[in-house]
């Protein structure tokens, strides 16, 4: 399995989650602009709290999670990230509705 830019995902990929019990929490998906769901993945948590949010909770997930995960996107980026502009997109948690 590779990444929207073609490059091959380690055995296991950390991504961002929602907050709260561990039970309960949610991979956070991003809606671009052009309304296609993205997920970012990160090869360890050192990328993540990096690159994504630090201090962010997480998850592990092997290949096979990360596939029914993307089952549900237009986009995987690996190692990637996500930027901060008010007009750049929103964090979309799976199960929930976007006000």
């Amino acid at each position: 399995m590779d990444d929207s830019t073609h490059r091959p995902l380690p055995p296991l990929v950390v991504v961002p989650t929602s907050g709260g019990d561990e039970r309960d929490r949610r991979v956070e998906l991003w809606q671009g602009p052009d309304g296609r769901l993205v997920l970012y993945c990160y090869s360890d948590v050192e990328a993540l709290h990096r690159l994504y949010r630090p201090g962010c909770p997480w998850a592990r997930l092997d290949l096979g999670e990360v596939a029914a995960v993307r089952a549900h996107v237009r986009t995987l980026l690996l190692d990637a990230s996500p930027g901060a502009t008010p007009t750049g997109p929103v964090p979309v948690v799976p199960g929930q509705r976007r006000a």
